[in-house]
Parts: structure tokens; C-alpha cells; sequence
């Protein structure tokens, strides 16, 4: 059984068979064995400031998901006296919100691992500015509960989607430090908006 399958090493940065190699590597060479500078440069086919500026709009597009919760609270006893229901019943719209924003995320990360992050996501936004425009138009609570539950099936899943696009441009050992940009910048740009 051991004559027929042999494991052989193989660096993965720089295909290099490593059970054929009679020196010892030098620096630079087990810092490419192990996944140095050189195989980060490799693991990606973009280039730093485009990683940046990806992750930058899928953070900024993730944004939108948390703020459409939250700037909706002022509003809720205006839409109530507009639409001459009750509070709790226009309530009942952030509840229904909230619902949608944790059940969507998983099928939109799982639809984003199988159609490709970017069509999902083109798609997630699309639903979102559809259901915005029919927010603005609606004069009635069943429109208005529906859009909501739509505003946040749409946006809900920019978040996973963006973890999953910070998986495919960084290594491992930067994933760490790029999720907490795209935390910070999330939280930053709400802060700024909102002050």
C-alpha cells in the first residue's frame, strides 16, 4: 500500500517539489516554503490598493444594512399618525426587520458560495433600492410591513457576502486584521453619518 501513494511536498506559492531538495533553503526560500512576502503578493491576482478598495465597498455596501435599522426609529410616530395606525403596530415593522436580518444572511452567503459573490450581491442591492423606492411611494401599513421585510431580505446579506469576499483576496494570516477594518470601517461610516 506505502509503494503505491507516496505524499510529496510541494510549496504552494512557488510549485517547487520540496522532496527533491538537496540543500537547505536559504532565508528567503523558507520564507516562501512557509508563506512569506512573496506567496501574499501570490495568493490573490490583485493588487494591494484594489484589495483596499474592494473591501472598502463591501464594508460601505455592509453599512447600509445596520443603518436602515437604525434611521428608521425617529420616523416610527410620524408613520404611525400618517398612516392613522398604532406605534406598536408600525413596531411590528422592526420586528419583522429583524427577523429578515438574521434569517437572510445565511441564504445569501450560501447563494454567493454557489452563483459568485457578485451577482448575489448586485442582486441583494438591487432588492434593496427597489424596496427604498417603494417605502417612499407606500400609503399603507401591509405595504409598508412588506417593504420592510424586502428592504432587509435585500441588504441583510452584504455583510456575510463581504466576509466571504475578505476570504477570497487575503491570506489567512491577514484575515485577522481585515476584519476588524471592515468592522471599523462599517461602524466609522455610521458614525459618521449619523453625527
Amino acid at each position: 500500500m506505502s509503494s503505491l501513494w507516496k505524499p510529496t511536498t510541494q510549496n504552494t506559492c512557488t510549485g517547487q517539489n520540496l522532496d527533491n531538495a538537496t540543500t537547505s533553503p536559504n532565508t528567503e526560500d523558507a520564507e516562501s516554503m512557509v508563506g512569506g512576502p512573496q506567496c501574499a503578493d501570490r495568493y490573490s491576482s490583485f493588487a494591494s490598493w484594489q484589495k483596499n478598495s474592494i473591501i472598502g465597498l463591501a464594508a460601505f455596501a455592509g453599512w447600509f444594512s445596520s443603518i436602515s435599522s437604525f434611521i428608521y426609529f425617529p420616523a416610527i410616530p410620524f408613520l404611525a399618525a400618517d398612516l392613522g395606525v398604532t406605534i406598536q403596530q408600525v413596531n411590528l415593522t422592526v420586528t419583522s426587520y429583524l427577523i429578515m436580518s438574521g434569517v437572510f444572511p445565511s441564504i445569501m452567503g450560501d447563494a454567493a458560495d454557489r452563483f459568485g459573490r457578485r451577482p448575489v450581491f448586485l442582486a441583494g442591492l438591487l432588492v434593496y433600492i427597489a424596496a427604498n423606492v417603494g417605502l417612499a411611494l407606500q400609503s399603507q401599513f401591509g405595504t409598508l410591513f412588506a417593504l420592510r421585510m424586502l428592504q432587509s431580505t435585500g441588504i441583510s446579506g452584504t455583510f456575510s457576502i463581504a466576509y466571504g469576499v475578505l476570504g477570497d483576496l487575503f491570506t489567512p494570516a491577514e484575515r485577522g486584521w481585515y476584519s476588524g477594518v471592515l468592522a471599523f470601517l462599517c461602524v466609522k461610516v455610521f458614525i459618521f453619518f449619523i453625527c
